[in-house]
């Protein structure tokens, strides 16, 4: 289970992202959907712990992702528009494709 609470970050005097939360339950799928600089990288990188939030906080299967970071980032597999691909290839793809590619997880 993922759980988001009143997530935010600063830089500076810009707010990047201010006050998001939500729950994804086991089994749950979620897509970040928004304009470019709605916040969705920032807050994926949040929630999988490459960079501290300025408040609120990320649990990931009840782990604290400040406070307990590899319990929690042991729980996650997170693979972001880095590796695109076209119809074709989408259709020959499985989890291990990147694995076996070496391409790179996150950011």
């Amino acid at each position: 289970m993922i759980k988001v609470k009143n997530l935010k970050k600063t830089f500076g005097p810009k707010v990047a992202v201010n006050g998001v939360s939500f729950t994804v339950e086991k089994g749950e799928v979620l897509g970040f959907l928004g304009p470019n600089g709605a916040g969705k990288s920032t807050s994926m990188r949040m929630i999988t712990g490459f960079i501290p939030p300025t408040a609120g906080e990320v649990t990931i299967g009840g782990h604290n992702i400040v406070d307990k970071p590899i319990a929690a980032k042991r729980l996650i597999g997170y693979l972001n528009q880095i590796y695109m691909i076209d119809d074709d290839e989408a259709r020959k793809l499985s989890a291990r494709k990147p694995i076996e590619n070496k391409v790179p997880l996150g950011f």
